[in-house]
């Protein structure tokens, strides 16, 4: 899987705030415009960059989140996923640089 493509742009169109869910239940990272928090149980709030998406594409959209001690990398694709029993239209890989991990939610838009 290549994480990264190239090259990038920042998005004139915003992404509307966002609920995800692990697909194991465990954590739920909400992604509100330049602020991020993620609960593992804990609640950890992160920084947001605006989107970032491949020119001349309108997906997969990158997020970089930032906090104190942690880095995080969020890409999202208009994909169908499933967490729980239920299905939602937007999933998120989360890849953490620190322990070169990727962990996978499921998404939905705010309403």
């Amino acid at each position: 899987m290549t994480f990264w493509a190239a090259p990038f742009s920042l998005s004139a169109q915003a992404m509307p705030a966002l609920d995800c869910e692990s697909v194991n239940g465990n954590w739920f990272l909400g992604l509100y415009g330049p602020v991020a928090r993620l609960r593992s149980p804990e609640v950890k709030v992160f920084s947001a960059t605006p989107p970032l998406r491949p020119q001349g594409s309108d997906w997969p959209v990158y997020i970089l989140l930032s906090h104190t001690d942690q880095k995080l990398t969020v890409r999202l694709e208009e994909y169908s996923c499933s967490s729980s029993g239920d299905l939602f239209p937007i999933q998120a890989e989360i890849l953490d640089p620190s322990t070169n991990t990727i962990n996978l939610a499921c998404c939905t838009v705010v309403e």
